[in-house]
């Protein structure tokens, strides 16, 4: 028997200390919804590979994942938006790549991720910074974003506060 898995729910992992990896094979196209807290305080979390087929992630779905270093999330997800909180508090965070597909990135969404050094944004304009305090806790002088048009982002509120903006080449 197959068993496919659409929606992974509230808070179905969270405080699940011991789960160090999340990945999904190619055939994961069924997966469209991942909800709010579902990971949360998945302390050993080191890194999440989701597949494209995302089209809702819910708030603090990977708060409190201390150990998590990297998020990719993919260029073709129908996901539009980075939720409230969603990695708020991941202290290990260091890189985060964002996909020209993200529109909205909400209050909290990466606060206290306080080893933050790098931010990747492939979207050609700025996203929506929405409620403020998105990278709050964060010291942005230290970090670098990388980004097609630098000039927007100079200009943008919630991305001009970064110490150091280049080109994606």
């Amino acid at each position: 028997n197959s068993y496919f898995v659409e929606t992974i729910g509230e808070g179905a992992f969270m405080g699940c200390t011991e789960l160090e990896s999340i990945s999904f094979e190619e055939s994961s196209y069924f997966l469209t919804t991942i909800e709010e807290g579902a990971f949360f305080g998945c302390s050993s979390l080191k890194s999440i590979e989701l597949p494209s087929s995302i089209v809702y992630i819910g708030t603090d779905a990977f708060r409190n994942c201390t150990n998590l270093t990297s998020v990719t999330l993919p260029a073709n997800m129908g996901y539009k938006a980075i939720a409230m909180g969603m990695f708020r508090e991941c202290t290990s965070l260091k890189s985060i790549s964002i996909s020209s597909q993200i529109e909205n990135i909400w209050q909290g969404a990466f606060a206290n991720c306080t080893s933050l050094e790098t931010v990747y944004n492939d979207a050609e304009y700025p996203q929506n910074i929405s409620g403020g305090k998105v990278f709050e806790g964060v010291d942005l002088s230290k970090c670098t974003l990388y980004v097609h048009v630098i000039s927007r982002y100079k200009e943008a509120d919630g991305w001009k506060e970064f110490g150091n903006i280049e080109r994606i080449w």
